[in-house]
């Protein structure tokens, strides 16, 4: 399984912070899977974040674990209209699939390219997680 993958579903909740204009919004996920060796996460797209994600893809994502350790990517959100991509992540444990249908019009799902993940604690030096 993808590292950063592995660390966001450990983590349970996480928080993706996008651009409102010039203003931060912060909402909180839980579904994220691995496709092709990516980070993947869903949304709909008739939400805020939608419209914040396709204005400013570039987005910062952060979560607190049960051990006090917490978790912050960074990277590039990249849409993935394919219906392979959309089945993953609704048979992902974590997928919405008491919500959306991979057929639903509003279900979006996005990659992250060009990840960057660091694992924080109080006593440790920060940890680079790699993708793989």
């Amino acid at each position: 399984m993808n590292s950063i993958v592995k660390e966001l579903k450990d983590t349970g909740v996480f928080y993706i912070a996008t651009i409102d204009n010039n203003h931060p919004r912060v909402r909180p996920f839980s579904s994220v899977c691995e496709y092709n060796e990516k980070v993947y996460f869903c949304t709909n797209n008739t939400k805020k974040v939608w419209e914040q994600i396709i204005q400013n893809p570039n987005v910062e994502i952060s979560g607190m674990k049960k051990n006090g350790q917490w978790i912050r990517v960074t990277g590039t959100l990249i849409t993935d209209d394919s219906l392979e991509a959309k089945k993953a992540v609704l048979e992902d444990e974590t997928g919405p699939k008491n919500l959306y249908n991979y057929e639903d019009e509003i279900f979006k799902v996005m990659y992250l390219e060009n990840p960057e993940c660091i694992l924080y604690s109080f006593d440790k030096d920060p940890v680079k997680i790699k993708e793989s």
